[in-house]
């Protein structure tokens, strides 16, 4: 037997050598050896023997784990400031590039005739309409119906080639005097030209007026308070950074910034205006010191400089707005500063400074909706319902029988729509004599009587529904009578999620009562027409005259016209109210 002590332990081997046990400090062992030769083996199986302290750990230390997130944080802030540099790197260099956009040259507009659908096609549409509903083994009414049905696709395609041609050429002669006033700098056409140009200007822009082929635009220039405040830099480390800039770099970008916007400026004047010689430009800004309203810059520039300046670099904007001017106003001071011009020492600047107003006050509501393009295909239907109000003249070979007179429609009177009596579409005209605000309109009604937003009101502001199923076309006065018409396609009525719509006409002021001539039908393809009721009591201004709505019936669904003739007397606002719709 063998005792060894160390500083690892006591360990003791007993045994001869030929088979020795070692135990102690360590793992237990057996050894063997004879001569030069020598083997161990551990009695533990391989594995460890568990320490005083627990289990052996195998995964990182609380210490690694805090430096894993330590680490991961540090990604994210890095990733976060980079992000935040690109970002204020590109509004930086956005704000001194402005006038580094293209801006081509206006042109005649030309406006081009839309396509019409093929000859075969509307056939097709023709015949699946009118065979609807006829028996398969009923060949010779099936053979008529085709036979009408080929020649009222001709018709249809002959009348809306007719029909396009003629706006298409009203809206070029429209076109042509347009393109003439914007050459002769007609001060109304050139001003709507600039104006609509300069709206996504990022300085805005406004043009004033007109006169001798000179143009004056105000600009607003940004804020040097509403300017970036710092820029892109490096640590000592060589890490990105943000830097904050000096009060003289901050007047820098300033000067910068509103050289850009004015070069850009006068670039889109002179290519959206052909006819214009020279711009002149006054630029508004909040003064950094008394924090008001003042006019920094005023000068003029002549398209024969804009055109000579040669465009490669940023300083090339610095070199046509404060090099090239023909008459330039522009107070810089030591430190880089730009102060506003004193409006005695200026002609005219004291009249631009009582046309500017303090910022704050809210842009005003885009109107809902838009007008539908006068270029736009008709539906079959829409013709035949469209044909139908029109009494034919005896010239027209298609007025073969007389026009049938008009069925008088009483309040709370329902009349289905069968076969013969289509709903699809519905028109409603209304006829008055010229000088009243005339207008008709529609509400689109959920289950419960109302609305369901504000959108469902279609009116001369926003004439057409979300599918196009109903379509108010705006009232025309030629002098002696007015004339507005409602369009309802019921087959769309299921894509706007409703099943029932009311007719309103209104007068805007005027009491119905008082309105001379004022005759309402409602036209339904293949059947007389309908007269709905008006209220005549004398201080209603608004009424609704009639409602399409969609029956469930165990023998399936059918439409119905009722006539309602129910009134209001504070107008078309009032009337709207009582529907859900809200009325600033």
């Amino acid at each position: 037997m063998r005792v060894r002590v160390s500083p690892r332990g006591v360990r003791a081997s007993v045994g001869p050598r030929v088979a020795r046990v070692h135990v102690g400090t360590g793992r237990t062992r057996v050894s063997s050896g004879m001569g030069p030769l020598f083997a161990s083996t551990t009695l533990a199986g391989g594995r460890s023997r568990a320490r005083a302290g627990g289990a052996r750990r195998t995964g990182p230390t609380p210490t690694q784990l805090v430096a894993q997130q330590h680490r991961a944080e540090r990604a994210v802030q890095e990733g976060d400031r980079a992000r935040a540099i690109a970002e204020l790197e590109q509004t930086l260099q956005a704000l001194v590039t402005a006038h580094r956009d293209t801006w081509p040259a206006a042109v005649r507009p030309v406006v081009a005739a839309p396509p019409l659908p093929t000859l075969e096609s509307v056939r097709q549409e023709v015949r699946a309409l009118a065979l609807r509903g006829v028996g398969t083994f009923a060949r010779q009414q099936r053979h008529d119906l085709r036979a009408r049905a080929d020649a009222d696709a001709e018709a249809y395609l002959r009348d809306e080639r007719a029909r396009l041609e003629q706006v298409r050429a009203q809206l070029q002669a429209e076109a042509d005097r347009w393109w003439t006033g914007l050459n002769r700098n007609d001060e109304e056409v050139v001003c709507e030209a600039l104006n609509c140009a300069f709206g996504d200007n990022p300085a805005g822009g406004a043009a004033l007026g007109v006169a001798d082929g000179i143009c004056s635009v105000l600009i607003r220039q940004p804020d040097l308070d509403d300017l970036p405040t710092q820029r892109a830099g490096v640590t000592p480390t060589g890490r990105p950074t943000l830097r904050k800039l000096t009060q003289r770099d901050r007047h820098r970008l300033f000067l910068q910034c509103m050289v850009a916007n004015v070069a850009a400026t006068l670039l889109e004047g002179f290519a959206c205006a052909p006819g214009l010689d020279a711009i002149t430009v006054c630029v508004l800004t909040r003064v950094e010191k008394t924090q008001r309203l003042g006019v920094v810059l005023a000068g003029r520039w002549t398209r024969t400089a804009v055109a000579a300046t040669p465009w490669g670099t940023d300083a090339d904007a610095t070199g046509l707005v404060l090099d090239r001017a023909a008459e330039l106003h522009l107070d810089l001071a030591t430190t880089g500063a730009v102060r506003a011009l004193d409006p005695t020492d200026v002609p005219g600047l004291a009249e631009v400074l009582a046309l500017a107003h303090d910022d704050g006050a809210p842009e005003p509501d885009a109107p809902a909706g838009s007008a539908p393009s006068p270029l736009l295909v008709r539906p079959f239907l829409q013709w035949v319902a469209e044909a139908a109000a029109v009494p034919a003249s005896p010239a027209d070979p298609r007025a073969s029988t007389p026009v049938p007179g008009h069925r008088k429609l009483a309040a709370g009177q329902a009349v289905t729509l069968t076969e013969s009596e289509t709903v699809l579409p519905v028109v409603v005209t209304a006829l008055a004599a010229s000088g009243v605000e005339l207008d008709l309109s529609v509400l689109l009604l959920g289950e419960d009587g109302r609305v369901r937003t504000d959108l469902d009101l279609i009116f001369y502001n926003a004439p057409v529904s979300r599918t196009g199923a109903v379509r108010v076309d705006l009232p025309e006065d030629d002098g002696r009578v007015q004339h507005a018409r409602a369009v309802i396609d019921a087959r769309e009525l299921a894509g706007e999620g409703v099943d029932r719509v009311a007719v309103i006409v209104s007068a805007g002021s005027c009491p119905l009562s008082q309105v001379h001539g004022l005759d309402l039908t409602v036209w339904v393809a293949g059947a007389p027409p309908f007269s709905p009721p008006v209220p005549q009591e004398p201080d209603l201004t608004a009424a609704v005259v009639c409602e399409v709505y969609r029956r469930v019936s165990s023998s399936g669904d059918e439409w119905r016209l009722r006539g309602t003739g129910q009134g209001w007397r504070d107008g078309l606002a009032g009337l709207a109210r009582s529907f859900g719709i809200s009325v600033d």
